[in-house]
């Protein structure tokens, strides 16, 4: 019968104590940093569109390279390795996605007078979306910060103790910021 209400013991001293840790004043935000993100992104996006207009492929090869790496360099550069991950994630994907979108809607189209194939401005189009799309969402991803008190993740084993204070159990612990 003691083991029976370790378990409930032991979830009621947690949501104690999470509650009490609820009650303590918040860290104060660290300042955002969606003016770099927003500058490199939209730079890439304005030197890809530069590039596409007036025929330049090495314009819009820097474009692309500068708006698709460009957000994750500053996430990285302000200490924020799973939002680089994520930036890198929507500026590779939303491209490639809208691209392959636009491309696919040109399907069966008669030749152009400029000499490119069907599909080619359906791509640029697409994909050039996609990266306004990946550079606004970016934008989110740079909003207000809040410092961890806590540091790293720190996993730990608690023993549980029934009534009598005789061990009855154990149970994992992560303690951070999540």
């Amino acid at each position: 019968m003691r083991r029976d209400l370790a378990v409930p013991l032991g979830l009621a001293v947690a949501l104690v104590a999470g509650r009490a840790r609820a009650g303590e004043e918040a860290p104060t935000p660290l300042p955002a940093y969606r003016f770099p993100v927003g500058l490199v992104s939209y730079s890439g996006l304005v030197l890809t569109l530069v590039g596409g207009v007036t025929g330049s492929p090495t314009v819009a090869i820097v474009g692309v390279g500068a708006g698709t790496l460009g957000g994750p360099i500053v996430h990285l550069s302000y200490g924020e390795p799973l939002r680089a991950l994520g930036s890198l994630g929507l500026h590779v994907g939303l491209p490639v996605l809208g691209g392959f979108v636009g491309a696919m809607s040109e399907r069966g189209c008669a030749p152009r007078d400029t000499g490119l194939p069907c599909g080619t401005v359906g791509a640029f189009v697409g994909g050039t979306l996609g990266m306004v799309a990946a550079s606004v969402l970016d934008l989110v991803l740079a909003g207000e910060r809040t410092p961890s008190e806590a540091g790293p993740v720190r996993p730990a084993v608690a023993t549980l103790r029934g009534l009598d204070g005789a061990p009855v159990g154990a149970t994992l612990v992560l303690s951070g910021v999540f």
